[in-house]
């Protein structure tokens, strides 16, 4: 893809090449100042340049000088190279050259469109990644500004002063793609599940309804359990009779010593797939009282009948134990309005930081967040004064509660997949619809700092003891 031209409010952005060669740019690359955080730079010519300019411009790549519409001076240049086009990344850089127009917000303004160019819908990345050297500090804040968020921590990685240094990973996902965060759960299809759910488990055809409008709408993920009554059965009789795929993930317990090979052998039967995305421990005990499974199912990966390997937890203890468990690629653990940013975000982020993946779920708190707060149970008394903060934020916000609840789960960069379920084929559509919508950075603060005191009332476990 050849970078086309592009206009901001005060930049103009053009494909880089041979029309930008000068004196000045040699006088960038060769100042220490400037090239100090680059790969490249320090032995400089024209003649260097030149070569270099005519490899960018005899390539279609998304690369672009940086003007100042008012002069038309060449003040830095900015990147989205290379793009891999199958997973629809793109490594990001940026290079503001001249000094006299450090301190502007060029670099800002420059970085907020390219990144609304490669999020639009002619190109539709999905993900924008960058390194940067942990001590350029400057550059870590504006990155974190235009919404990039650590992936990891890359030890000793780049020369850097006569001294090797960190190098942090960090990247931006494309919000208007959110539906490929959603996770359905599955548990609705195999149980009667939920505070609010009235009309029981759906019949077989309705399932199989709430399936295919998932599959159409651009769900690719669900999530079971074999403890989740026939939700596996359901699931593999729909793949067998849509011939579609969805990628799956289960949990299992631990029943004492468990053939792991079988165990395996029988979720693939009976979820009718080749390959399981993520096999999941159903509970952190499960893995605590027999980490020696992590073996065999590592087995099962090599065999390519598993894809990763996951917890279910409810803990930050919990969390915070597994990041010594490099073989467990995803933690699932409850994240909503109430067990929110104050109680989860520093060891999410923690977790996500040694790499690993982010699922959350209890969305909806299984539907308290929709009851009357006036017919509350006698035990959930307690989280009145919270119910009633997060009603009175949505009526002055003019959402939704479940626009509320849902959105802001998907407003964390930190999270990978937001599992969510549904009883029927509306409930789909209308979460599928709130996608369109956007919370403001003050109301997400807000939410981010509700506390819960009685917090054993997250877990509705504790609900009928």
């Amino acid at each position: 893809m050849k970078a086309p031209e592009l206009i901001s409010d005060r930049l103009f952005f053009e494909p880089l090449g041979e029309a930008h060669l000068s004196n000045e740019y040699v006088y960038w690359m060769n100042d220490p100042e400037v090239n100090m955080y680059l790969e490249s730079g320090g032995d400089y010519s024209l003649k260097k340049l030149e070569q270099f300019l005519k490899k960018v411009e005899s390539n279609s790549i998304l690369f672009w000088a940086i003007r100042l519409k008012d002069s038309g001076k060449h003040i830095g240049n900015i990147k989205i190279d290379p793009v891999n086009e199958r997973n629809r990344t793109g490594e990001y850089g940026i290079l503001i050259g001249d000094k006299n127009e450090w301190g502007k917000g060029y670099a800002t303004e420059a970085s907020n469109t390219i990144l609304e160019f490669c999020f639009s819908e002619n190109v539709q990345l999905r993900k924008v990644t960058l390194g940067v050297v942990a001590e350029n500090e400057s550059a870590v804040q504006l990155y974190r500004k235009l919404g990039f968020t650590q992936e990891g921590l890359l030890k000793k990685h780049a020369l850097h002063m006569n001294k090797w240094c960190d190098v942090v990973r960090m990247a931006k996902f494309n919000s208007s793609l959110k539906i490929e965060k959603l996770i359905l759960g599955t548990v609705q299809l195999g149980l009667e599940y939920g505070i609010n759910n009235v009309t029981g488990k759906p019949s077989r055809k309705n399932a199989f309804t709430i399936l295919e409008k998932a599959s159409s709408r651009g769900i690719k993920y669900l999530d079971t359990a074999a403890a989740y009554g026939d939700s596996e059965e359901v699931i593999g009789a729909f793949h067998t009779v849509y011939q579609k795929r969805f990628l799956t993930l289960t949990k299992f317990h631990i029943k004492g010593d468990e053939d792991v090979s079988k165990l395996v052998s029988d979720a693939l039967g009976r979820l009718n797939i080749t390959e399981i995305e993520v096999m999941f421990f159903h509970s952190y005990q499960d893995i605590k009282s027999n980490p020696k499974l992590i073996d065999d199912l590592l087995i099962e990966v090599k065999a390519g009948r598993i894809n990763k390997i996951g917890v279910s937890v409810y803990t930050n203890e919990q969390i915070e134990e597994l990041l010594d468990f490099n073989d467990i690629k995803v933690i699932q653990a409850p994240f909503n309005l109430f067990d929110n940013e104050s109680k989860r975000g520093k060891i999410f982020k923690r977790a996500k930081a040694e790499g690993k993946e982010i699922h959350s779920r209890s969305v909806f708190l299984q539907g308290l967040f929709f009851k009357d707060i006036y017919s509350l149970p006698e035990n959930l008394n307690p989280l009145k004064p919270q119910l009633q903060k997060i009603t009175s934020l949505a009526q002055e916000s003019n959402l939704s509660m479940a626009s509320l609840a849902l959105n802001y789960v998907l407003s964390k960069d930190y999270i990978d997949g937001v599992l969510i379920g549904v009883d029927n084929e509306q409930q789909l559509n209308s979460n599928i619809t709130l996608l369109e919508q956007t919370i403001p950075q003050s109301l997400i603060k807000e939410i981010d700092n509700i506390q819960v005191s009685s917090i054993e009332l997250l877990n509705p476990a504790e609900w009928s003891k």
